[in-house]
């Protein structure tokens, strides 16, 4: 459901809008049972997502991405319900077949097991990127 939202999203493009900055938010890794106090290092098991997370989109591997649940290690501790990822799942829809032309802006774990990573899609994305994109 969340990545077909695309065709409504890029119906906007169709309209005549040349450029359009669309914000999603969530969250790479969300298990807020596993918070920890603010100066711990990353957890192994959110890192590992984070980084199987990036090299599937880096890689543009779609059906990796999709199937997330079975294929990504900790998928499950990672993201023990799915809402605050599916966001991502509404920007590469949005982005079209441009989705792979992306950039990574690291953003490093908080609490431990929080990824907040962000990404930006479609055409330019590099020199984008390098001008307006905070982590979300």
């Amino acid at each position: 459901f969340f990545f077909q939202a695309e065709d409504g999203i890029r119906d906007v493009a169709v309209t005549g809008v040349q450029t359009c900055a669309l914000p999603i938010s969530g969250s790479i890794t969300h298990n807020l049972y596993d918070l920890h106090p603010e100066d711990t290092p990353p957890v192994p098991y959110a890192v590992a997502f984070v980084e199987w997370f990036a090299s599937r989109l880096a890689a543009g591997d779609m059906a990796a991405l999709l199937d997330y649940r079975r294929q990504a290690p900790n998928a499950e501790r990672a993201h023990p319900t799915d809402e605050h990822l599916m966001p991502l799942y509404v920007a590469l829809g949005a982005a079209g077949d441009e989705w792979r032309d992306l950039k990574r802006l690291e953003g490093g774990m908080t609490y431990g097991a929080l990824g907040m990573d962000s990404y930006v899609f479609a055409a330019g994305a590099h020199a984008a990127a390098g001008r307006e994109a905070a982590p979300a």
